[in-house]
């Protein structure tokens, strides 16, 4: 049975380094089990509203930036490694994107470009002002940090 985080990096706010004005919270794996209510509605809720997100990828509003998916990087194994990537592109079905945490698999590289379909999508973000949009499956994982770890991640992203 896949454990849903088995390898998911919490810290979205170090995925969104490329606007400085944004704190780094250090890369960090945190396990889920597959069963987790939460984190299966949060699931639900971010690729519900994929098309959503890229409404304001295509159109951003003047304070609307860093825009990131969060998805499996192993979808044909039994192990689950989500992971966050910044949007370079839209595609007619999904994005083009670039890896912003490390990768625990070693066949794949931070900063490697990638191809994504809207399915794969589990998960999205993006700043508005200085409060991150999205960020649902982060929102859940702030319960299995400790709550410094936790209230550092909510500062950073306006929560």
């Amino acid at each position: 049975m896949r454990n849903w985080l088995a390898a998911a990096a919490l810290a979205l706010a170090a995925a969104m380094a490329p606007g400085a004005a944004h704190a780094q919270v250090e890369d960090r794996v945190v396990n889920v089990s597959a069963q987790d209510k939460a984190m299966n509605d949060a699931i639900a809720h971010g690729r519900a509203t994929v098309g959503e997100f890229f409404a304001h990828y295509g159109s951003p509003a003047k304070d609307e930036s860093d825009f990131v998916v969060k998805f499996d990087l192993l979808p044909e194994s039994d192990r689950a490694e989500f992971i966050w990537a910044k949007v370079l592109e839209r595609t007619p079905r999904g994005a083009r994107v670039q890896l912003i945490n490390e990768p625990a698999d070693t066949r794949f590289q931070l900063g490697q470009e990638l191809t994504l379909a809207d399915g794969q999508i589990v998960d999205w973000g993006y700043f508005k002002g200085p409060v991150m949009q999205g960020g649902f499956t982060t929102r859940v994982l702030l319960d299995h940090v400790a709550p410094e770890e936790a209230a550092a991640i909510r500062k950073a992203y306006g929560w």
